[in-house]
């Protein structure tokens, strides 16, 4: 494999996080002499973004050997045509502002953020498909940020279908994606929600794709 020119896909930085901080030990004190070999080696970069690249420290002394070429999808939107709202309408509740959000429940991707601003907004639902460690947290922060004798204006969906996904795409009102790190390298829901043309409220990240 070293007689061979290499191509690199970078998905992301290792955030120096000040959220998770063994993330940046682990990173300075093992994984980044590997990483910085790796790239030495490599005869292409690709990253997704012209403003990730621009803030990644990592691949600052390879500018030479990198090109941006952004994610993309293939056309999906058409495959769920707009009947399918309808499928989706037990999971909302009636006549309430639909805010959609999607992603792996992590501590990067800002749920408790969204979560927050939705508590005790009148005629508000938020929705968020999606697996991971800090669902119980979460569980626990919407338990605490609605009212007593009052509906949970949030609801973790778990794991869902892509058709079950693209039938909340298709019927909410707004996307939202509050990510707080540049671990979220370029937001592909992002781009699936647009498919839907939805309106999209995300994080301005610096040095995201966002």
């Amino acid at each position: 494999a070293r007689k061979i020119p290499w191509v690199i896909h970078w998905h992301s930085d290792v955030v120096r996080s000040s959220i998770r901080r063994l993330v940046s030990v682990a990173y300075a004190l093992v994984y980044e002499p590997f990483e910085r070999a790796v790239l030495k080696h490599a005869k292409r970069v690709i990253v997704t973004s012209p403003n990730y690249l621009a803030a990644s420290h990592a691949l600052a002394p390879w500018h030479a050997k990198t090109e941006v070429i952004p994610l993309g999808l293939t056309p999906q939107a058409h495959h769920y045509a707009a009947s399918n709202c309808a499928a989706a309408a037990p999971d909302w509740q009636p006549n309430a502002l639909r805010l959609f959000s999607l992603g792996r429940l992590t501590y990067y991707k800002g749920f408790e953020t969204l979560i927050e601003a939705v508590a005790g907004m009148p005629n508000v639902q938020l929705l968020i498909p999606g697996a991971g460690d800090m669902r119980a947290e979460l569980e626990q922060l919407i338990l605490r940020t609605t009212a007593a004798g009052q509906e949970p204006a949030v609801r973790l969906l778990g794991v869902v279908t892509e058709a079950h996904k693209h039938r909340l795409l298709a019927s909410c009102d707004v996307f939202c994606l509050a990510s707080r790190e540049r671990t979220e390298a370029f937001g592909l829901a992002v781009l699936e929600a647009m498919q839907h043309a939805k309106p999209c409220i995300v994080s301005d990240l610096n040095g995201s794709g966002l």
